[in-house]
């Protein structure tokens, strides 16, 4: 496999370093920084999942906990669709359906 990398944005120390070793560098770069979205989501897949049925949608479901995530602090604020999608998911992956 070939792998093609932008050498510019590669630290010195892996300048030199196999395609394979830079590739496992930022795939761990990229875990690291989508570390505290993972979270975010699943914070809000578990509230979810304790009543599921308390509103009528998920879009409904994902206005409130966008707001709900703001007042526990979360580090960034979410867009109600992305926690609509994360609890579509949710749902989904549980059998659960609206009306």
């Amino acid at each position: 496999m070939t792998i093609t990398t932008n050498m510019s944005i590669i630290p010195s120390g892996f300048r030199n370093s196999t395609p394979e070793i830079c590739q496992k560098y930022f795939s761990d770069l990229a875990k690291h920084r989508h570390k505290p979205d993972q979270e975010a989501k699943k914070i809000v897949q578990e509230e979810w999942l304790k009543q599921p049925f308390r509103f009528g949608s998920a879009t409904d479901a994902a206005e409130y906990f966008a707001d709900w995530l703001v007042n526990r602090k979360q580090a960034r604020r979410y867009k109600p669709r992305t926690v609509c999608t994360w609890i579509s998911q949710c749902a989904r992956e549980n059998g659960i359906r609206w009306r």
